[in-house]
């Protein structure tokens, strides 16, 4: 009896497994089914608790990542390092080690607590990237700071998710816009041309044309506006100022505002920095020492206030604004001096003589890149020079590659590693190219022609 029970006992154990089985088996078997799709589509490689993110180092400011399928992300950086910074370079990387290039951004110089949107691309992504391909890395940047250049620095560590097919994360390359000039007599002509990564100029176009015919002006961009002072329209010279917004469209309409405050002027030294324009010297019948700053906003240059004074009447030469410091290289009566000073947000402080110039020149022009400045031409007819700028001056001048033209009354402007010029005195419709480098100017290449053959002019890129 006792082993007929037992056996009994076992015959409904197998029966209750059997039970267990056909009531549970079927979602047993539908669970592994979704666990083994759901495993198929990526779902447990971890990627899926990416959450995007841009969490800044000390000093530095980053956020609003967004990244597209191809790894380019636009993120939005900047400083807080209670001084002015120049951002010559942004990158991505998926390690610690320093990137080996940097993506130039349209914006370079950041006042402390300014921001600014830049795009680099991220590794390891490329054509295979999909919505939802996640990224975990780094942001970098390379950059000057208190007379130190050249340096390099992990800001942020970067999270990320490709949320987007679009290709607007292509660094978009600067346009140049030039304004007035003398073609036989002072135009109003306002021309621009798209700037490629390589350098090339692209076909000029028209742009909302100026409100005066003008040449001699000086011009500077700031934040989406070019804003032009002065001038001389070959009868008189001109106090006013006007400012227009630009985009890869052109200029568009102008707005004026108050008149200069150094009174009629032309061959004014103009320069932005930070959120401020800086004009030096100008000529009307007389050589000015003056110096007045400004703050726009949009197309309205706002009121004048006088600053320190330029120590020598300065006139037919240039001036360049980098890493919250202007430096001059007079072009009056042979002068050959530098100058340079700091720049703050209530003006231009003390000048210093900073050595002079390689030659007694006038009517040249100069661009700034990198940490350097570049002059070309001017009466001494195609020589270049280049030196470096610190917070201790402009540094040891060295002979650049010789312009392929004489090039007194020639304008240029720098972007994207390239220095640009238009005109010269006789007038020519050729404009030229070259890169620019802490080596020096490169070979010059000839340009897209201008629309009219052009001196005097005023060129500035974005």
């Amino acid at each position: 009896m006792v082993y007929m029970w037992r056996g009994r006992a076992n015959i409904l154990k197998l029966q209750s497994a059997m039970e267990y089985l056909m009531t549970y088996g079927w979602a047993i078997i539908v669970i592994a089914v979704v666990l083994a799709a759901l495993y198929q589509l990526g779902f447990f490689s971890g990627t899926n608790f990416i959450t995007t993110s841009c969490i800044a180092e000390s000093g530095f400011t980053c956020q609003k990542p967004v990244m597209n399928v191809t790894g380019y992300v636009e993120v939005n950086i900047g400083q807080i390092s209670n001084g002015t910074m120049t951002i010559t370079g942004v990158a991505c990387t998926n390690s610690t080690a320093s990137p080996s290039s940097f993506t130039t951004p349209s914006t370079t110089v950041f006042q402390s607590g300014q921001t600014a949107q830049v795009v680099t691309q991220c590794p390891g992504i490329g054509s295979s990237g999909k919505i939802g391909t996640s990224f975990r890395g780094y942001i970098w940047v390379q950059y000057s700071f208190a007379g130190q250049s050249g340096l390099v620095a992990e800001i942020a560590v970067l999270s990320a998710i490709a949320t987007t097919p679009t290709a607007f994360l292509a660094p978009p390359p600067p346009d140049i816009y030039c304004v007035g000039g003398r073609s036989g007599s002072a135009v109003a002509a306002a021309y621009y041309a798209p700037l490629s990564s390589n350098g090339m100029i692209g076909a000029w176009s028209s742009g909302t044309a100026y409100p005066e015919t003008t040449f001699s002006e000086g011009c500077a961009i700031i934040s989406g506006y070019i804003y032009c002072i002065g001038g001389s329209n070959g009868v008189s010279f001109i106090s006013d100022t006007y400012g227009a917004p630009i985009s890869s469209t052109g200029t568009g309409s102008w707005g004026t505002d108050s008149a200069y405050g150094g009174g009629a002027e032309s061959q004014i030294e103009c320069v932005s920095s930070g959120s401020n324009v800086y004009c030096v010297g100008g000529y009307n019948g007389a050589i000015s020492q003056s110096v007045y700053y400004a703050t726009p906003s949009a197309t309205n240059i706002g009121g004048w206030t006088s600053t320190t004074s330029y120590p020598q009447p300065i006139t037919n030469g240039a001036c360049v604004a980098y890493n919250g410091y202007i430096y001059c290289v007079n072009g009056y009566n042979s002068y050959q001096q530098t100058y340079y000073a700091p720049l703050s947000s209530t003006g231009v402080g003390t000048w210093t003589y900073s050595g002079n110039y390689p030659v007694a020149d006038a009517y040249f022009n100069c661009g700034v890149y990198g940490g350097d400045i570049y002059c070309v031409g001017g009466s001494v007819g195609t020589l270049t020079y280049y030196a470096p700028l610190s917070t201790t001056g402009i540094g040891t001048w060295t002979a650049g590659t010789a312009y392929p033209v004489s090039a007194q009354e020639v304008t240029c402007a720098t972007g994207h590693g390239y220095l640009y010029c238009v005109g010269s005195v006789s007038q020519i419709t050729t404009s030229y190219y070259a890169p620019v480098s802490t080596t020096g100017i490169g070979t010059w290449i000839t340009g897209t022609p201008y629309p009219i053959g052009i001196d005097y002019s005023s060129c500035a890129t974005d």
